[in-house]
């Protein structure tokens, strides 16, 4: 029977509570150097965009602020926009608000300020006097015309359970769109199942995800734009399990993202150590600064001999949230 086998990879980041992440890529001793999977430590950090009520004036108490969708640099990036001129906007059939912040596209004065563009119900826009907020990768918007200012053009954040793809990931590490991954409380029972379709950036940053992830894991919104995701959170991703639809129809179901997930974490499973896995998640959960985490962690509990006891009963809860999605022995209950 094979065994997992741990590798850290130092350098990464979440959000802006945790500075050191490490990302520890989990293989089997039949084939160490094929990633199949990659688990990491800290917060959900919610990604709104796509969502119809993530950016508005604030009088609408947006679940987003409106610095998150545009700056004078990179202009208008979160949400739809156009400028007065743009000739859906003298036709009537797109509606800029243009009391809010005009920005240049890419930052470039030559080019006229956009202001974004409000949802209207004679559009079919599902929440008006919100702003249309976008997805890099979307459902209708490539068709061109007006299509890229209506709000059902874009995969909708608290609907979809989606993750944002840091561009290092995808590259060095092979995670892409498509694949699929788990997040999961460390101090209560609940888990969101995910798969990348939304983009990052170049930040090695991690745990970036839909509204929606943050909603099955329990986030609770304080005030417009703020939102609680104090607590512990692991994440497994899985990389090279795409499947060939995510391309096609951009929103999976539920029952789909659950099956692959299922499917992934039931493979892991069978490794004679497969208790290892949680209780690396569980050794994670510590201090951001100069505790070890990742393998490191986990060789540092087993060298204490169960000094740190908390550890194995952190590993339980973890246990039970991937027994969820099929980390059992064949014939076991979760």
């Amino acid at each position: 029977m094979s065994k997992l086998v741990f590798k850290d990879f130092s350098g990464w980041r979440n959000g802006k509570e945790f500075l050191d992440v490490t990302l520890t890529q989990v293989a089997t001793d039949d084939n160490p150097a094929k990633a199949l999977a990659f688990v990491f430590f800290g917060h959900v950090n919610l990604d709104f965009d796509g969502s119809p009520t993530a950016y508005g004036p604030l009088r609408l108490n947006p679940d987003d602020g409106l610095g998150n969708a545009g700056n004078t640099q990179k202009g208008w990036f979160g949400v739809a926009s156009a400028s007065p001129g743009n000739a859906w906007v003298r036709e009537g059939l797109v509606v800029i608000d243009r009391d809010a912040p005009g920005l240049h596209p890419k930052g470039n004065m030559a080019l006229p300020a956009e202001f974004p563009v409000v949802q209207q119900a004679q559009f079919g826009d599902p929440n008006p006097g919100f702003y249309v907020s976008t997805t890099p990768r979307n459902k209708l918007s490539f068709i061109g015309g007006v299509t890229p200012y209506r709000q059902i053009s874009y995969v909708d954040a608290s609907e979809v359970a989606y993750g944002a793809l840091d561009l290092y990931l995808q590259r060095d590490r092979g995670v892409q769109f498509g694949d699929f991954g788990l997040a999961l409380r460390h101090d209560q029972n609940r888990q969101s199942a995910f798969y990348f379709v939304d983009a990052g950036s170049w930040n090695h940053a991690l745990g970036e995800c839909s509204h929606r992830v943050g909603l099955d894991l329990g986030v609770t919104k304080l005030s417009p734009g703020r939102w609680d995701n104090n607590f512990p959170v692991s994440f497994i991703l899985f990389p090279g399990t795409a499947i060939r639809r995510v391309f096609d129809d951009l929103e999976l179901d539920d029952a789909v993202i659950e099956k692959n997930v299922t499917a992934a974490l039931s493979e892991l499973a069978k490794a004679e150590n497969a208790r290892d896995l949680p209780l690396l998640m569980a050794a994670n959960e510590a201090s951001p600064l100069g505790v070890a985490k990742g393998k490191a962690g986990l060789d540092a509990f087993r060298k204490a001999k169960g000094a740190h006891a908390w550890i194995a009963g952190s590993a339980t809860i973890i246990h039970v949230g991937l027994a969820e999605f099929g980390f059992r022995k064949a014939g076991q209950s979760p």
